[in-house]
């Protein structure tokens, strides 16, 4: 029998439509995005489920299933190397091995001052294990009349808090100085969680890239609340490195920085020779070509489609974060290969904003200059959510902190660094509406699930960028008339209007030559078409009503919520669950997609079939490979 899973999201997390819905289309539509310039949310897990000091394994567990379920791609992992244990653990303070062993023998053998006299309480519903002096009484903290005592005596010397052992609901839980902590919340902890919600997400509806970036500690002595270095024979071996914890469970889902460095090196041999890559992701990263006309860069990112759907399907990245000045002699050869180096994903840019949310300095987006160059050292370009308003009413979650949009827009990711409200275990809400504020491409409340009754249902099954949504897209009547969106040749940022306005269908022929009818594929990519439509307006008001619309090349013609580019192209799966026929096809997908199902269905299995598999027996998600919410139509 399997082992249960770690991925245990609270009842009621699922995005439901429509933002489910348009974070799928989303991520369909920036796939072909160098993956330095697509903005994803990111979370402190010590501020989102460890700010009360209660470091638990099923807090752990369910706030980290909550914040990956509620849509936060980017996770950033305090990590506290425990001298004593020899564990990458997540409590800021060294446990003691007495106290994590919770054994009697174990107890009765502390003999330093780290390792005090312990007495042991039993009360009706625990049992406490408190460090005490000789002469000392119980803890002021242990409350009631005990049904037994066992005293432990032995030297002790140090002047340290007590610490005691609470065994309650299964867990075990240790109080050194403010913290409560599980003997047993480690790195392994989180790598499992993290393996099994990548293998939950296994199918080409569900699946999305992961970032975590490690900060590393050295844990305060259970006698000090200073961390000290640990001494060098003290430190990680080989076997306790952090690649070797995340090789453990992560393996077969991590893109390395080896394989960076050897895609870098031919291009025409890596990233040019899949499928999926396409030649406009060229324009985010500097190129050479040598003798044998062969592409390398020095600077370049694969696009999510080369990983995700590629032959290895990647799912995941890891880097360093901050490393405390005690783990400076910290080093391993091994890491190198597995983990990039500090800060790869965390291009921290200063940022202010006016008190309405509005982003006054530190935006990407420059209306002066649409070439991609002056971007491509601005790229992982992340910022702290400073601006998160108090809100009590589940109503106001269907709106979007402005914030946050207003960062994606201008291609930051944001990244929160407090606790909103509660931890994300108790209360997700606040997490989620952050999570959703987001998404760049729809206006908040779209793309709507109209009815059949509504008027012009049937013809609502196109999007328009909206000045009143301030460039975000809404659903909009296909027949009406609109100019249209128009890429130049394969640029990210140039865009032109088409100078007639007819109806969707005709969205090709109204652009001018050498550009193409498209869709933004990135926020910062959207801030640039909004900037262009702005433009044509000023200069064409005649040609435009109060609130100014722009055809979009997306629509669900095909099937309703099934989201694709290119008005003959068909919605590419149909509904695996056929025998509900209440339940709604919810899944967005974009031109190239179809062509990826079409092309690569049974090349996926067979990949699939042969990953590798973790120590833990872990088996992938279906018998022979990725499952699929529904097969070509």
């Amino acid at each position: 029998m399997p082992a249960p899973s770690q991925y245990v999201p609270t009842s009621g997390t699922e995005l439901p439509p429509p933002w489910s819905i348009a974070w799928l289309s989303q991520r369909d539509l920036s796939i072909f995005v160098p993956i330095n310039f697509v903005t994803q949310p990111a979370v402190s897990l010590a501020a989102a489920c460890f700010s009360d000091h209660d470091y638990k394994e099923t807090t752990a567990k369910t706030c980290l299933s909550n914040l990956l379920e509620v849509g936060f791609r980017r996770i950033l992992v305090d990590l506290y190397w425990d001298a004593g244990r020899g564990i990458w653990s997540l409590c800021p303070v060294e446990i003691p091995e007495s106290a994590a062993s919770d054994d009697d023998s174990a107890v009765g053998s502390a003999t330093t001052s780290a390792e005090a006299s312990l007495i042991s309480v039993t009360m009706d519903d625990k049992t406490l294990v408190g460090r005490q002096e000789p002469t000392s009484t119980l803890p002021s903290s242990v409350t009631g009349s005990p049904t037994s005592t066992r005293t432990i005596t032995a030297s002790a010397t140090s002047t340290h808090p007590p610490a005691k052992i609470v065994h309650q609901s299964g867990e075990t839980l240790v109080e050194v100085d403010a913290y409560n902590c599980s003997s047993t919340l480690d790195i392994s902890s989180i790598t499992s969680i993290l393996a099994d919600y990548l293998e939950s997400t296994s199918d080409t509806i569900h699946a999305s890239l992961l970032y975590l970036t490690l900060n590393i500690h050295a844990a305060s002595s259970s006698s000090s609340t200073a961390a000290s270095a640990p001494a060098s024979s003290h430190l990680p071996s080989a076997n306790n490195s952090l690649s070797n914890m995340l090789n453990a469970n992560l393996s077969s889902y991590l893109y390395k920085p080896r394989q960076l460095q050897n895609d870098r090196l031919d291009l025409n041999q890596s990233w040019l020779s899949n499928q999926f890559f396409r030649d406009s992701a060229l324009a985010y990263f500097t190129t050479t070509r040598n003798d044998n006309d062969h592409l390398s860069t020095s600077d370049g990112w694969p696009t999510e489609a080369v990983l995700e759907f590629g032959p290895e399907h990647y799912r995941l990245l890891a880097s360093l974060g901050t490393v405390d000045p005690q783990m400076a002699e910290y080093q391993s050869a091994e890491d190198t290969d597995t983990i990039f180096p500090t800060d790869t994903f965390m291009a921290s840019t200063n940022v202010t904003y006016s008190s309405s949310g509005n982003i006054t300095s530190g935006c990407l987006f420059d209306a002066k200059n649409t070439s991609a160059e002056p971007l491509l050292n601005q790229s992982w370009a992340i910022s702290l959510v400073t601006q998160v308003p108090d809100v009590n009413s589940e109503q106001s979650y269907n709106l979007s902190v402005a914030s946050v949009s207003n960062l994606t827009a201008c291609g930051i990711s944001p990244l929160v660094n407090q606790t909103l409200s509660d931890s994300a275990d108790v209360d997700y809400e606040p997490y989620e509406w952050v999570s959703t504020s987001a998404i760049w491409s729809w206006a908040a409340g779209e793309p709507r699930n109209l009815t059949s009754s509504t008027s012009n249902a049937a013809y609502m099954r196109c999007a328009t960028m909206k000045t009143s949504t301030v460039g975000r897209w809404v659903l909009t009547d296909c027949t009406e008339t609109h100019h249209a969106a128009c890429r130049v040749g394969s640029q990210p940022y140039e865009w032109r209007i088409s100078n007639t306005s007819e109806g969707y269908r005709n969205g090709e022929s109204m652009c001018p030559p050498n550009t193409t009818f498209d869709t933004p594929r990135s926020g910062l990519e959207n801030s640039y078409l909004f900037a262009e439509l702005r433009r044509h307006v000023a200069a064409h008001p005649e040609s435009y009503d109060q609130d100014a619309s722009l055809w979009v090349n997306l629509n669900s013609l095909d099937i309703a919520q099934c989201w694709v580019v290119g008005y003959s192209n068909n919605c590419p799966y149909t509904s695996s669950y056929a025998t509900d026929e209440n339940r709604l096809v919810i899944v967005p997908t974009v031109a190239a997609i179809i062509v990826f199902i079409l092309a690569a269905l049974t090349f996926f299995i067979k990949c699939a079939a042969n990953r590798r598999t973790s120590r833990r027996g872990r088996r992938r998600k279906g018998s022979e490979g990725w499952d699929y919410e529904g097969v070509p139509s």
